[in-house]
Order: structure tokens, then C-alpha cells, then sequence
């Protein structure tokens, strides 16, 4: 029997629908339901009078049908003229009188197929009382009209796409159980009773206030953890410039330490130079020395040359010097014997004068023997320096083996501090995109330099400076 129309509240299925517009209106201006966005219908005018009950229902569809059933005497099929009304939940199959032949929920529905004879075959729900429901409609528009109420109110119940298949009219009859069980009979339950658009209005104001109170609440907690946040925030935010403010002046400080090492090592770098190219100079000199082409050696070599000729100069005068004795010591001769017995006193005296002149000439003779021994040990001295010079040779190359082993391990020691202030300004460098991104980070979190940031870092002993051997003591005695 067709139930009547329920006006009382009850629990609605599905979620609630908020309702735009302040308020709900009145039941005859609704046309459309807000939840589903279906077209809600009124019974037409011809079947007013036989379904005068489900005045003000809420209906999307209602028509005349063809229901298809087996008889269970013959197993035949049948089609008896029948009235289907599609709500808001369910589908009623509805005979001439307005007593009610069929009755099941969409929202339990396993399956809808269609073909091309424009009928509608729906899988109600599994089990030994299965019965399934065939609809013969009048043309495709109406059938395709019908697909889409149905599986619109699936999808609202369940929140999933009722599945839907198009096939052969023969197959149909074969997929579907149109022959009523044993003990099936019509049990409509109180939720399936239809409802009338005043109840409908009733809920959704119902719903309107409720979601308008829920909003309330939850704008009233959004604003006070918004506020709780901000205060949280501004916190932060102070706490997190502070400590920018702290890293920013370590880093300056580290800046500068990091600067003036670069300035001390730059100043170290130039005396290495500097020691490098005396060690050049010295070296120059040295293969001068090699070559005789130092001036000293040039100007050694021209003092001997100078006495060598000196010496040959002597040589030629003291040859001159002796003809000339021995002309005038024959002329005497020949004069003493001329006048021998005349001049015997004048022979004495010329012998006296001849004595003399051979004490000079002894004494010349001491002199170029003293300028012998003279070019002697000048050519000593030569060898004197020569052995001077291989020492000292030795020594500028033992020294020159030091300066490059010193030069050597401080330029590994700059190296290491250059790898050593890489890897510390790439950590500070990352540290401090972490703080500004909002990563977070703490003074204790901050990356040590190698050496403290006010002090200069400790330079290894061997390589200090102050402990390298100065060219300047070395060579000043050249």
C-alpha cells in the first residue's frame, strides 16, 4: 500500500548541505534540490486526482512505465502499465490506484544497465531475495533521463559512481532475476517514506543552523590560535633577529680575523720573494764566479797582468842599463890601457866607480826579486780565495737547499689555512642561508673557524719567519 506523505523530522542521510542566501525561502519557491542539484516535480495534472496524496512531495521524476516480470506459474514475461516515482532515496513503482508495488533504496543499488529497446534494468541488492527491476519507458529521452537521477542520488548516498552498462536487449533479460522469490514480499521501512518539501525546508534550515554555529565555533578558535600564533610568531621572529643580529657581528668579527690573515700572509708571501729572489741573485753570482766573468776576478786578473808587465818592463831596463855599463866599461879599458901607466890614479877611481855601479845594479836585481815574491803570494792568495770561494759555494748551496725546503712547507702550510677557510666560510655560508630559509639555528650550532676569531692562528714553528735563516747573515760577507 502506498504509504503517505511523512511531515515529521527525521535523521537525513548524506552530508549536510549549507544553504547560500541567509535563509530557506518558502516550499513553493523551491524548485531545485540544493544537495543533489536535481529538479524537484510535481504529479501532473492527469494523476493529480488517483495521486493526490503526494501533493508538496519531494519528486524528481514521476511517469507512466512498462514494469517487466516473470510469471511464476509459466515463466513467461509480462509488462503491466505502471507509475514509477524516483525521491530523494528511493524508487516506487506505483500502481493505477496509488497502491505501491515496488519499493528499494537507491543507495543500495549493484548495478543499472540499459539497451537499445529504451528499457532500464536495475540490480538491486544480492542475496536469495534478490528481485531485480525492469522498466520499459516510452522513448530514450525519458530512459536517459531516469539513468541520470538514479545514478546522481547514488553518487550522493554512497560518494562513488554506480556502475552502468549498455547491452544487448536479450542479454539484458538473462542478466536480470525478474522472477519474485518465495518469501519476498514489500517491506518499506520508515526512512523510505517519501517526504514532503516543508520537512525538506525544515532540515536544510535546521542543517543552515547548525553549519552557521559550527562556523561561529570555528572562526571564534581560528582567531584565537591566529592570535596565539601571531604572538608565537613575533616571538620567533624577535628571537630569530637577535640571533641573526649576534651571527651577522661574529661573522663581521671572523671577517676581519679571516682579513687580516690574508694581509699577514700576503706580507709572508712577499718575504719569501723577496728571500727567492736574492737565492737568484746569489745564484747569478755564483755562475759568474764560475765563469770569471765577476769583476773582482777581472780586476785580480788585471793586476797580475799589470805586474807581469811591470815586471818585463824592469827586465828591459835593467838589460839597457847593463850594455850600456859594459860600452863604457871597454871605453875605460881601452882608455886604461892607453893611458895605463899616465892614469893609474884614474883607474882606481873608475874602479871605485865601476864597484859602485855594480852595488846598484845588485840592488836592482833585490828589487825585481822582491816583486817576485810580490806575484808569489799574490797567485797564493789567489788560491787562498779560490778555496774561500768553493766554501762559500758549498755553503750558499747547503743554504739555498734550506730556503726552498722552508719556502716549500710554508707554502703548504698556506694551503692548508686557504683549505682550512674554504671549508669554514662554505659551512657559515650555509648556516646562514638555514637561518634566513627559517631552518633554525643556535649560537651553539654556529661553525667554529680552525683558530679563534680574535687572535692570530698559530703558525707552525719551522715556518715562522723569525726562524728562517735571513739572506741578508748569509751573504753580507760577500
Amino acid at each position: 500500500v502506498m504509504q503517505p506523505v511523512s511531515h515529521a523530522s527525521s535523521t537525513m542521510p548524506g552530508q549536510a548541505v549549507h544553504v547560500s542566501g541567509g535563509g530557506v525561502g518558502n516550499e513553493s519557491d523551491l524548485k531545485v534540490d540544493p544537495r543533489t542539484g536535481l529538479d524537484l516535480v510535481d504529479v501532473p495534472y492527469e494523476y493529480k486526482k488517483d495521486f493526490s496524496m503526494l501533493e508538496g512531495s519531494l519528486m524528481h521524476w514521476f511517469g507512466k512505465v512498462q514494469l517487466v516480470t516473470v510469471r511464476k506459474m509459466d515463466g513467461k514475461e509480462r509488462s503491466s502499465n505502471r507509475f514509477l516515482l524516483l525521491t530523494d532515496l528511493c524508487v516506487y513503482v506505483l500502481e493505477a490506484g496509488g497502491n505501491t508495488s515496488r519499493c528499494e533504496s537507491m543507495k543500495d543499488f549493484k548495478e543499472i544497465v540499459t539497451s537499445r529497446a529504451n528499457d532500464i534494468g536495475i540490480h538491486t541488492k544480492d542475496g536469495p531475495l534478490r528481485f531485480d527491476i525492469m522498466l520499459l519507458m516510452q522513448d530514450q529521452a525519458e530512459r536517459d533521463k531516469v539513468v541520470s537521477i538514479i545514478k546522481k542520488v547514488f553518487v550522493f548516498h554512497n560518494n562513488r559512481p554506480l556502475p552502468h552498462r549498455h547491452i544487448d536487449p536479450v542479454a539484458m533479460k538473462e542478466t536480470l532475476i525478474l522472477r519474485k522469490p518465495e518469501n519476498w514480499q514489500l517491506d518499506i521501512k520508515a526512512e523510505q517514506h517519501v517526504i514532503s518539501k516543508k520537512l525538506l525546508l525544515q532540515r536544510l534550515e535546521l542543517q543552515e543552523n547548525e553549519y552557521t554555529a559550527e562556523q561561529n565555533l570555528i572562526q571564534d578558535e581560528f582567531e584565537r590560535v591566529k592570535a596565539k600564533l601571531q604572538k608565537d610568531l613575533d616571538k620567533q621572529i624577535r628571537e630569530r633577529n637577535e640571533e641573526f643580529a649576534q651571527f651577522k657581528k661574529e661573522y663581521q668579527i671572523l671577517q676581519e680575523a679571516h682579513n687580516n690573515l690574508i694581509v699577514q700572509y700576503d706580507g709572508m708571501a712577499q718575504d719569501i720573494n723577496e728571500y727567492v729572489r736574492m737565492l737568484n741573485e746569489k745564484d747569478m753570482e755564483l755562475e759568474e764566479y764560475r765563469a770569471g766573468n765577476h769583476p773582482r776576478i777581472k780586476q785580480m786578473e788585471h793586476e797580475v797582468e799589470k805586474l807581469h808587465m811591470e815586471r818585463e818592463y824592469k827586465g828591459e831596463q835593467q838589460k839597457e842599463g847593463a850594455s850600456r855599463l859594459l860600452a863604457e866599461r871597454e871605453q875605460e879599458i881601452r882608455y886604461q890601457n892607453e893611458l895605463l901607466r899616465q892614469r893609474e890614479d884614474n883607474c882606481k877611481m873608475m874602479e871605485a866607480q865601476l864597484a859602485r855601479k855594480e852595488q846598484e845594479l845588485a840592488v836592482s836585481d833585490g828589487s825585481v826579486r822582491e816583486r817576485d815574491g810580490l806575484l808569489l803570494s799574490k797567485q797564493s792568495e789567489i788560491k787562498e780565495k779560490d778555496v774561500k770561494l768553493a766554501e762559500k759555494e758549498r755553503e750558499l748551496r747547503y743554504t739555498k737547499n734550506l730556503m726552498r725546503d722552508t719556502f716549500r712547507r710554508q707554502c703548504e702550510e698556506l694551503e692548508l689555512i686557504k683549505s682550512q677557510f674554504q671549508q669554514y666560510d662554505d659551512q657559515m655560508v650555509a648556516f646562514i642561508k638555514r637561518t634566513v630559509a627559517g631552518g633554525g639555528g643556535t649560537p651553539s650550532n654556529l661553525p667554529r673557524p680552525p683558530f679563534h676569531a680574535t687572535t692570530t692562528p698559530p703558525i707552525n714553528p719551522a715556518l715562522a719567519p723569525s726562524q728562517l735563516v735571513s739572506p741578508y747573515s748569509l751573504f753580507k760577507q760577500f
